[in-house]
């Protein structure tokens, strides 16, 4: 037996003091084989319980935690403020199945297979994955960074308080970072992303949405969609019957003044016009799609014209040429 610590490249939150066999700590044979901590259902009270699998998926072990209140370890010329210790046994995997069979006898095979089961993979290699899925880089704004975790899948991913903590800092601000990992109940990284940012800047004015004006339509509909971010942030984040898609959101008045104040001069009359007639109503994703329907429209038409100078050009090049013969 001997002590092992788990430490990420850059996180204290992501590292633990545990006992365990050698068989459990063995090192990888290849990349994507290290040890994986998942969880299962527990075989004796079906309650969601750590394992751990060793390099390869060779052999089983349960995780069980010692814990004492204001412990913590000193690691180097560090403090690792979790104080638990982890001992970890080798088990048979065959008693997983147990808390199945006995379910399946009592509910019913069907209730069985309609049952889900949330499995979490805490290897380092996935928390690498997802800091550099879900990190905000430098100097960039947080309704930016938002509008990225969203289409990266943040609302997919299920994340209990102590799994948030050890992706470490996502957001680059120590207020959001704490606030991310707030509450031991399984949330989405979006949920937790959310509430995050509305703890650290309470008023919706606090946040800058993008500065300036946006020069390509492209950047006009990821405006929009970051306008609607900020509705989704500074609603009612524990109402479910609120969805927490962007694109779902509908778009205010007070929205689309703002989206057409960012416009530069050659939209903006064109978009002033589209304001309240055809707008009122949609969701961000349908107004996305008329401006860039919209954007189409003017190209062709661009196009159109430009064709019609060049044939113009062409006629007059061929007059010329003929009156000098």
């Amino acid at each position: 037996m001997h002590g092992a610590k788990q430490r990420p490249a850059d996180a204290h939150p992501g590292q633990w003091v545990l006992i365990a066999p050698e068989a459990a700590t063995d090192p990888p044979k290849t990349p994507d084989s290290e040890p994986l901590f998942t969880k299962l259902r527990n075989p004796s009270t079906g309650e969601a319980t750590l394992y751990l699998f060793n390099s390869g998926a060779q052999q089983l072990f349960e995780v069980k935690a010692f814990h004492e209140e204001y412990r913590s370890w000193f690691i180097g010329q560090t403090v690792q403020q979790d104080g638990r210790l982890l001992f970890v046994t080798p088990m048979d995997p065959l008693f997983l199945i147990l808390y199945y069979l006995i379910k399946a006898d009592k509910e019913g095979v069907e209730e069985l297979i309609n049952e889900t089961v949330t499995t979490r993979s805490l290897s380092l290699c996935e928390l690498r994955d997802m800091r550099k899925v879900f990190g905000c880089c430098p100097r960039e704004h947080i309704v930016t960074w938002l509008l990225q975790c969203w289409d990266n899948g943040a609302s997919s991913l299920e994340l209990e308080g102590k799994e948030a903590k050890q992706l470490g800092s996502l957001p680059r601000e120590v207020s959001i970072d704490k606030a991310i990992g707030k509450g031991a109940q399984a949330l989405s990284l979006w949920r937790r992303l959310l509430s995050g940012v509305k703890e650290r800047y309470p008023f919706k004015s606090d946040v800058i949405c993008h500065p300036g004006k946006w020069a390509t339509m492209e950047r006009a509909v990821q405006y929009l969609r970051g306008l609607a971010v900020l509705e989704v942030i500074y609603d009612d984040l524990d109402n479910k019957q609120l969805s927490k898609d962007p694109d779902e959101v509908k778009c205010t008045r007070h929205m689309w003044q703002k989206f057409v104040q960012s416009t530069p001069s050659s939209y903006a009359d064109s978009l002033a016009v589209m304001t309240w007639k055809d707008g009122k109503g949609q969701t961000v994703d349908e107004l996305a799609g008329q401006l860039q329907q919209y954007e189409e429209n003017l190209s062709s038409s661009l196009q159109t014209c430009i064709s019609a100078v060049e044939k113009l050009l062409d006629m007059l090049a061929e007059k010329v040429s003929r009156e000098f013969q």
